[in-house]
């Protein structure tokens, strides 16, 4: 067990001297919490406020109790002092979480985490997604549809345009086709093979404009 002159020494260096307890600034050393009349040299420096506060103003710090003279201590018992030790490593606890709280309120809030989905949410966006991918297939196979619709209408009318230009070419021939007749067959024949490759194409117009040849 610690001397009763050893836990003195330890609570005399812990303990604040009658000029620190009046000091108005306390300032965090590595051998602990000091109180000074001036700021502390390395700019942390927490100002003490002996005055009651106004009201709604912050709440002063806590004072420091009145230190103990070393003839005083001499006459303590070892549990007394350490009892005294215990108690004044306590308040420097206390002290220290009151400094991190009251940085801690200086800072700004973390963000809010997002709300966690319910089950039917989770099922909803379900089934919003398979609508909308069934809702896409769907939309495929029409164009692919429409597309191969447009194929066979394009084969048809080919093949019609072909099937008239041999019409028109052996009454072209023909001999018992008047001049007239040969006339017309001849340039309903030079607008059909003008036509064709434009209607292969899939040019706007250029069928309707076909149709117009192919009776």
């Amino acid at each position: 067990m610690r001397t009763p002159a050893v836990l003195s020494v330890l609570l005399l260096s812990c303990l604040c001297s009658p000029a620190q307890a009046q000091s108005a600034y306390r300032c965090s050393t590595p051998s602990g919490t000091v109180f000074q009349d001036r700021p502390c040299s390395s700019g942390a420096s927490v100002q003490v406020h002996k005055a009651a506060p106004r009201s709604g103003s912050a709440p002063a710090l806590p004072a420091e109790p009145a230190p103990l003279t070393p003839e005083q201590l001499e006459g303590l018992s070892p549990q007394q002092l350490q009892l005294l030790l215990l108690q004044q490593q306590n308040q420097q606890r206390n002290l220290e979480r009151e400094r991190l709280a009251d940085q801690d309120g200086l800072s700004p809030e973390p963000p809010a985490r997002p709300r966690a989905k319910t089950g039917q949410e989770n099922m909803q966006e379900y089934l919003d997604a398979r609508d909308r991918l069934s809702q896409e297939r769907r939309a495929e196979q029409r164009e692919a549809l429409a597309a191969e619709g447009q194929r066979s209408d394009t084969s048809g009318a080919l093949s019609r345009i072909d099937n008239r230009l041999r019409e028109l070419r052996m009454r072209r021939d023909s001999l018992a086709a008047t001049p007239k007749e040969r006339s017309r067959a001849s340039w309903q024949e030079e607008r059909l093979v003008r036509l064709r490759p434009q209607v292969a194409a899939g040019i706007p117009g250029a069928l309707e404009e076909a149709e117009a040849y192919l009776y």
